[in-house]
């Protein structure tokens, strides 16, 4: 279910184009704080959902000038053990991999065999071919009180890249 929410995101995501604030930074108030993945970026709040009683807040940094874009996904749990730290890796994985695939990408990825313990921060890298083009994704999943997806989708690796480094700027802020 958790997986439908996410390509349900994803979809609505790939089809918004969100104006931005005067600083391009994210904070939310005693939740968390994180950078603007560059010049002409800026965050916005998308939506809220809840899905089996868990509350999921989700914010886009976008540019009116370029297609890709950075998602952060918040899912208000506590990951309390390995086992759930690793049913959201799994999660984050295939929803990326369900949508791209649907959207007719061959893909090829770089991500670690989730195996305990699992770290704080976790991060894997995906890239889907067709024939008109390419789209690479990196993600970055954050354990902490709650759980938190960083997703980037850019069309060239450099990119993808540049724009992963926000994650460093995160901070989750105490409550």
């Amino acid at each position: 279910m958790r997986t439908l929410l996410c390509c349900l995101i994803l979809a609505v995501v790939n089809i918004t184009a969100l104006p931005g604030d005067d600083t391009g930074s994210l904070k939310v108030p005693e939740l968390l704080a994180i950078a603007s993945a560059g010049q002409g970026f800026e965050w916005k709040h998308v939506t809220d959902a809840v899905l089996n009683g868990v509350k999921a807040r989700y914010y886009l940094c976008s540019s009116g000038t370029s297609e890709s874009r950075v998602l952060l996904m918040v899912e208000e749990r506590f990951p309390e053990t390995d086992k759930h730290k690793i049913a959201a890796l799994k999660a984050h994985l295939n929803a990326q991999a369900s949508k791209m695939v649907e959207e007719g990408y061959k893909l090829t990825y770089d991500a670690p065999k989730p195996e305990p313990p699992i770290p704080s921060r976790v991060s894997f890298a995906m890239t889907g071919k067709k024939k008109d083009g390419e789209r690479h994704v990196r993600v970055v999943t954050i354990f902490g009180k709650n759980i938190y997806s960083i997703t980037v989708w850019a069309d060239n690796a450099k990119e993808a890249d540049r724009l992963a480094e926000v994650a460093k700027s995160f901070k989750e802020l105490a409550k």
